[in-house]
């Protein structure tokens, strides 16, 4: 797959035509580990402009475009951070294809973007009427046409598209049928179906579309990873690898988060005098492990009340949120609870002025595999599966 994804991007380059590619498989099976493994040979000597979204089951209707929005963003910064030269050139581009309107509307939606309105001509934007949704179409069109070259070709890696909203997925489908973009490529990662067996339409792109579908590992290839991870030879790990198969499904996150459980809880450990990996195969092969919520669960209950509580409030705002807003939405639960209750119900909540003890516990999360630091002062949460069982 990863030679698939390399061959497209070496097309894009030769070529300059713009290309789509779309990941398709169940959660964890590594659809954006595989994406994102291409981040770092694409942007060797600062080449490609690697911008990502991901779009979320909460925001989606509340938040249009958040996804493409997201990534766009990402774009304006990393043209700001490079060469001042080519900023300049991707600057003067988008000025001699924008009117101040456009500008406006740019703007207005789009975090850093790289154009103010010039002269102090008058640039208003009043929210989005149905004309300004086929504007900021065509606008999207215009931003990418202008900032994807071949010096600097652009790829968008967008997340999760089965849980992107209807105009969202219009903007997608508008970008994939643009015979005029050049120097870009568009990865597309979802589900073949969520979770109300609702079949995720394909966009029909114009533009040379390659489709990856993605399964569960097999179990010779687990066992290729447990000997690899071990450094313990295939023979040896023949008979744990078959049954943590069986466990896991071959599913790559629920085998990595149940190698973690195995080595945290003793039945998988390494002897430093023997200097190899040793395991209760007897007691890996119970009923004690038998799903990735079971997993998850058991890693909630080792962190604190409070930092469980700060978690819950977290899922409420979705996959992604900044520190500023959880701070505050602690603030506000600590403030209701006080005021609807005698006070015995604030154990495990946190208020404003604890907002420093906020730090550790979201360090603490971290530190289980149940977060991840994300873009400027953002958190996300590690993976699907974690976002879910939380949210409940």
């Amino acid at each position: 797959e990863l030679v698939v994804l390399r061959d497209t991007y070496v097309r894009v380059l030769r070529t300059g035509s713009s290309e789509v590619v779309h990941v398709i498989g169940e959660s964890g099976c590594g659809k954006t580990a595989l994406l994102e493994a291409l981040r770092k040979p694409m942007t060797k000597n600062d080449k490609a402009y690697f911008a990502s979204g991901k779009f979320d089951q909460l925001r989606a209707n509340k938040e249009p475009y958040s996804a493409i929005v997201e990534a766009f963003s990402d774009v304006c910064i990393l043209v700001q951070q490079g060469h001042a030269m080519h900023k300049a050139t991707i600057v003067e581009r988008l000025r001699n294809s924008l009117v101040n309107d456009e500008v406006a509307l740019l703007s207005t939606v789009i975090p850093n973007f790289l154009l103010d309105c010039e002269n102090n001509q008058p640039c208003s934007f009043n929210g989005f009427g149905i004309q300004s949704f086929i504007k900021f179409k065509l606008l999207c069109r215009k931003f990418l046409q202008a900032v994807a070259t071949e010096q600097h070709p652009v790829v968008l890696l967008l997340d999760d598209l089965q849980w992107a909203d209807a105009n969202s997925k219009d903007v997608l489908l508008s970008l994939c049928t643009d015979r005029d973009l050049r120097y870009a490529l568009i990865l597309c990662a979802y589900r073949p179906v969520d979770d109300e067996g609702y079949k995720q339409p394909k966009p029909q792109a114009s533009l040379p579309l390659t489709t990856i579908e993605l399964s569960n590992l097999d179990r010779e290839t687990t066992n290729t990873i447990i000997s690899t991870l071990l450094h313990t030879d295939k023979s040896v790990t023949m008979q744990l690898s078959k049954v943590i198969h069986e466990k896991t499904g071959g599913n790559a996150f629920f085998l990595k988060v149940f190698l973690e459980s195995l080595n945290k809880e003793g039945l998988l450990t390494c002897s430093p005098p023997e200097n190899r990996w040793a395991w209760d195969l007897a007691k890996i092969a119970g009923d004690g492990h038998h799903s990735w919520k079971a997993l998850i669960e058991a890693k909630l209950k080792s962190i604190r009340t409070t930092a469980k509580e700060v978690l819950k409030l977290a899922s409420c705002l979705g996959y992604s949120f900044s520190f500023d807003h959880i701070v505050t939405v602690a603030d506000g639960e600590y403030r209701r609870r006080l005021t609807e209750t005698d006070g015995s119900s604030l154990v495990g909540v946190v208020s404003e002025r604890d907002a420093t003890s906020l730090v550790q516990l979201l360090e603490a999360a971290t530190g289980e595999g149940l977060l991840e630091k994300g873009k400027a002062n953002m958190y996300n949460f590690k993976h699907d599966r974690v976002f879910e069982t939380v949210l409940g």
